[in-house]
């Protein structure tokens, strides 16, 4: 992040982020949201689609009342601009049942003064899908 001045503020968006919900602190995982994100989970079992910040932090409270112990690791980034990057996440822990989970996925973000804005979740073997759909929200970008 040093030495890359686009990747920098991904960086410390994403440590705040990774670092709130590890602590899960949910004022300061709101804090990395626009109050009027829109996220899009497209995962086989994914969520949906949720409009709002306040909506998708319930969720948040949902999972680790679900697995108090999951904890959340960025992964490597596969695509960055100034305004969106795609990369991936690790979440692990220990259902509340004793079972142990561990999910890798990809996740698309899109910022706007700091704060994410678009948040849209893929299967990791769904990469290529989330890298081009970040191309189609680009070009939207480009050409409005």
């Amino acid at each position: 992040a040093a030495i890359d001045a686009v990747a920098a503020p991904w960086v410390a968006l994403l440590n705040a982020l990774t670092d709130a919900w590890n602590a899960h602190d949910v004022a300061k995982v709101r804090a990395c949201f626009a109050d009027d994100v829109t996220v899009e989970d497209h995962r086989l079992a994914g969520g949906g689609r949720s409009d709002g910040a306040a909506r998708y932090m319930d969720s948040f409270v949902a999972l680790w009342a679900l697995a108090p112990d999951q904890r959340l690791e960025f992964g490597h980034s596969c695509a960055i601009d100034q305004h969106g990057a795609v990369f991936t996440l690790r979440r692990a822990g220990t259902l509340e049942s004793g079972g142990a989970f561990e999910n890798e996925y990809a996740r698309l973000a899109l910022v706007r003064e700091g704060r994410i804005t678009r948040l849209e979740l893929f299967e990791i073997g769904a990469l290529d899908a989330a890298l081009a759909r970040f191309e189609e929200l680009r070009a939207a970008r480009i050409t409005t």
